[in-house]
């Protein structure tokens, strides 16, 4: 019992200390920086980026691409997937934007979301890592990394077990 009281206080004092050394000072006024806001109008408006189609299975699976580096780093979207929503969302559009200088990111929505083709019932997996293999190629990508964002994960794995020779590397 004492070690639990001195592991808890142990534990108690580093995360003050943490706080207090490292964690940003936040005031209690919530500041919102009028460049952050974004407006339901904003959201929905088309994405900058031009929106390309691959063709797999009979259905469309919209795709963009942002810069232009050497590298491809194609990224399998999570439990959602809209790519002119995720082109005016700060976090994700400041992550590709990030990930653009060093490599030619190519984003796309998964069958049934967003700008593709909507599928009637429950998409399995075998079917949306196709999607992988179908963006990979009308993106003229050959050998490039796989980055997978939540549900994206498993999508990329399995892509990543049954084309091995296509991946350079697995996020």
């Amino acid at each position: 019992m004492a070690a639990l009281l001195v592991l808890s206080g142990f534990i108690f004092t580093a995360l003050r200390y943490f706080r207090q050394s490292f964690a940003p000072k936040i005031s209690k006024k919530s500041e919102v920086i009028e460049s952050e806001k974004i407006t339901l109008q904003k959201l929905s408006s088309p994405s900058p980026h031009p929106i390309q189609f691959a063709s797999v299975d009979g259905l469309r699976i919209a795709f963009n691409t942002i810069g232009s580096a050497e590298e491809t780093l194609i990224v399998c979207p999570g439990i959602v997937s809209n790519l002119h929503v995720a082109a005016h969302l700060p976090a994700i559009r400041d992550s590709m934007n990030a990930l653009a200088e060093f490599s030619r990111v190519v984003c796309f929505d998964k069958r049934g979301q967003g700008l593709s083709d909507t599928v009637l019932g429950t998409t399995e997996l075998e079917e949306r890592y196709k999607d992988i293999g179908a963006v990979a190629e009308a993106s003229d990508s050959e050998k490039f990394f796989l980055m997978g964002i939540s549900e994206g994960g498993p999508m990329s794995i399995r892509y990543a077990i049954e084309s091995p020779e296509k991946i350079k590397g697995l996020i």
